[in-house]
Parts: C-alpha cells; structure tokens; sequence
C-alpha cells in the first residue's frame, strides 16, 4: 500500500507535522538551553560536548535533562540521600551552635522574646535549606496589624508581641506575581506581590491549603548565590545534576540486575531425542508442575525427564569505579568532599584533611552568607518596630578550633617534643606558657623552675 493514498491525507500529513515543528521552535525559543535539542539540525552547538562534535546532543545521548526546574531539584533533594546530605549538612553544621549577638541589654531582651515565641533559629535553618534546594525561599512574617496580607506595612509594629509566626516556604510556595517597573524605585524590577500557594510541591500541611497574595513588605527573601540584586540565586544541585543521575542509574541498575539475577530464570531444553507425543505432554504440564515446584515451600526435588535445565544468569560488572567518578565530580560541584557525603573514610589522615576543608568551606558560609541571611531578618524587625533601632553585630564561634582532647594531645606533642630535644642535648622548644595555650588553660605568666635549682637562683 502506497504510503500517501490521496491528495487530502497528504496535505493533513503535511499540516500534523507542520504544527509539530512549530511547537519545537516554541519550546525552543522560550529557553535557550532547550535549543541543544536543535543542534544536529542547526550546529548552534549547544549541549554537543562542548560544541566539538554537532552530530551529537549530551544530553540526548546521555540522558541528561535540557532544563532542571524546581520540581526535579526537589525530588533529587527528597529522594536521594547523596543530594539531602548536599543540600543539609553545611546548614546543620552552619547552624551546631547559634550565633552570639552583641547589643545592649534592651535589645536582647526583645531579641530572646522573639527567639522563643517564633522558634526563630529553627526558621532560619529551615529558611537556609529551602533556599539552597531552589533559587530562592521566603520567610513570610505574620504580624497583628490589622491589615491583610497583599496590603503593605504601612505603620511601626509595637514590639516583639506583634509578631504571630515565621514561616519558610520553598520557590515553588511562593512565587512572584508583579514586578516594580519604576525605573527611579529603589526597588526597580524586583517583585511587588508574591502568590503563596502552601499546598504546592514542599508543603507539609496538606489538610490547610491556601492560596493568597502577600505584599513584599512581609517578605525576607534568601537566595544564596543572588549577586547581582534580584532574588534569584543558584540552587545548589543543578551544576551536579547530571552527577546525581548518573549515581541513580549506577546504584538502581546495579540493584535491579542484583534482583534480577536472584529472580531465579530457568532454560528447559528438550532433547532431540525425545518423541513428539512425550514432548507434547512434557509441555502440558511443565508450566503448572514447575511453578508448583517454585511456590511450594517443601518440595525439594523437581523431576524433568528428557530435559536439560539451565540458570540464566549474569556476571555483573562492578560498579565502584563508575560510581567514585560520578561521586567525585558531585562532591566538586557543590565543594563538599565524598567521604563527608558519604559518612565514611578511607584513612583517618585522609579522613581528617577532608573534614579540616570542609569546615574552612562551612565557617567561611557562616560569616559570609548565613551572617547576611540572619542580619535581613534581623533588620526588617528593627525597620518595622519589632526590635529597638539599635545596633548589633553577630559573632560566630570557630568550628576549626579544637577539641579539648585534641588539644591535650597537642600539649602532650609539645611536651614530648621538649623532653626528646633536651635529651639530645638541646634547649627547650617550647616555653611553659605555649604548653598551657595549647592545652586551653591561661598562661603562668612565667616558667615553672627545674627541680635542681639552688637556692640562690631565687634571690634576686
């Protein structure tokens, strides 16, 4: 049969396939990344392997996706343990001791009420992680002001008791709606009213959707990464995104060709040998015969006459080499060392360097990042009323400073160090003082006498 049979199905093929190519353009021309679907077609070059062979899309070929949007970087973050551990350990670690904040006693005094009716540091770890999982999150404060909430603040708050709740929401929850276009706004181009939709992808509280509009003046945006004024930053998991799927197809085909392989496949070969009418029967009752032999816990023995029987089975090839590349990569894109992603350690010196770096990464976040993140809450309470219009500063202790065996040990090194170079013949290394400082404990303030000083070596 002839593939066009007349003129009129020929110009609805024509019309179908038209529209289809029109619809690629469109999805196409709404984002640049997706034109690496066009590559082959047009050499832009865009996804095929940095553009040194345009026969081939990465992506494609790969199975990578064009376009990570939020949903995708949420179900990595809540259905893999590698990428929750990316996105929650230097929050957790950030946030093992909270911040000193020195101000005047007023001020503290307000502060810890807010503290401790808003849950306010458990907010803000929550507040960190939302945003490092999308391009931004939102802090919705709620406040008595006899106003609903798509109305701007509009006069100073009365203290911490007008405060009501603090509430982090993920991008997807919050999403803005209207943007300023007054090019002599301070403001210019950043959003005006954000739509809160609680029950969307993050939501908890799925007996208590709502959707409203919130005026930005009840917002506190963080978006990590967010350098050049807007409120979109960089999430955390889209550089290592195609590491995480490889890591996926890794340890799932892995599992699945483990369970496959246990999923006990048999062969039944006839033999030759065997006459018609007996293999007509042999196939009767093979079927119900073995599968009764399979499921029936006690038998033990199945009896297959004039039958080879074989085990399909595969020898699977080890994973570790393809996994420790892919592992190694994500662990560079989100600059966190594997053996802290993975919770183990090859050696402890290894071990030991790779949680010194990780740290430095961590405490660094904390000065730099977390500091602003905690400071823009901090202010609108203190533009708004909720606070005193006074100064404070934040300090953070050092998660490089070390324990009180480490530095014991340390101590115990230098003392050594002192005894094996006065044994030899030599001064001592170390004073009395620096042994103390070491070890945590104030200085003497002058060295401890040996035990066979005169008497004389007293006076003065």
């Amino acid at each position: 049969m002839a593939f066009w049979t007349s003129n009129k199905s020929n110009l609805e093929s024509v019309a179908v396939l038209t529209n289809q190519i029109s619809e690629l353009e469109a999805k196409v021309e709404a984002n640049d990344l997706t034109a690496t679907i066009r590559g082959p077609l047009n050499n832009r070059g865009g996804g095929q392997y940095d553009a040194s062979d345009n026969n081939h899309n990465v992506y494609l070929d790969l199975g990578y996706p064009a376009i990570v949007d939020f949903f995708m970087l949420y179900h990595m973050y809540s259905r893999f343990g590698v990428a929750k551990k990316a996105i929650e350990w230097p929050v957790e670690t950030g946030f093992k001791t909270a911040p000193t904040i020195d101000a005047s006693e007023s001020f503290l005094s307000e502060f810890k009420k807010v503290v401790k009716k808003t849950k306010f540091w458990q907010r803000m770890k929550g507040l960190d992680t939302r945003q490092r999982v999308g391009q931004y999150a939102g802090l919705y404060i709620r406040v008595r002001d006899g106003l609903t909430s798509d109305q701007p603040l509009a006069a100073a708050l009365n203290g911490s008791g007008a405060i009501v709740s603090m509430t982090p929401l993920y991008q997807s929850q919050l999403t803005p709606t209207s943007y300023e276009t007054d090019q002599n706004s301070d403001r210019f181009s950043l959003p005006v009213m954000y739509q809160l939709n609680t029950g969307d992808i993050g939501g908890r509280n799925k007996g208590s959707e709502a959707s409203i509009s919130i005026h930005w003046t009840r917002i506190v945006i963080a978006a990590e990464g967010s350098d050049n004024g807007g409120i979109f930053g960089v999430p955390v998991l889209e550089s290592g995104y195609n590491d995480l799927v490889d890591l996926r197809k890794i340890n799932g085909g892995m599992a699945e060709g483990i369970y496959k392989n246990a999923a006990m496949k048999v062969v039944f070969n006839i033999s030759d040998t065997t006459n018609s009418s007996l293999k007509t029967t042999i196939l009767a009752t093979l079927k119900d015969q073995f599968d009764s032999f399979i499921w029936t816990p006690f038998r033990r023995a199945f009896v297959a006459a004039g039958m080879d029987v074989n085990l399909l089975q595969t020898t699977l090839t080890d994973p570790k080499n393809a996994n420790t590349n892919s592992m190694n990569d994500f662990a560079a894109s989100v600059g966190i060392s594997s053996s802290i992603l993975l919770g183990n350690q090859t050696g402890k010196l290894a071990g030991d360097q790779d949680e010194v770096a990780s740290l430095s990464v961590v405490q660094s976040r904390r000065e730099n990042w977390m500091t602003e993140m905690i400071e823009s809450v901090i202010d609108w309470m203190i533009f708004n009323g909720v606070l005193p219009k006074e100064e404070y500063e934040l300090e953070w202790d050092d998660l490089l400073s070390m324990s009180d065996e480490a530095k014991l040990g340390n101590a115990k090194t230098m003392t050594e160090t002192n005894k094996n170079n006065f044994s030899a013949g030599g001064g001592l290394v170390y004073t009395d003082d620096e042994i103390r400082n070491s070890a945590g404990f104030d200085e003497l303030g002058f060295d401890i006498p040996s035990e066979d000083l005169n008497e004389e070596d007293f006076e003065e």
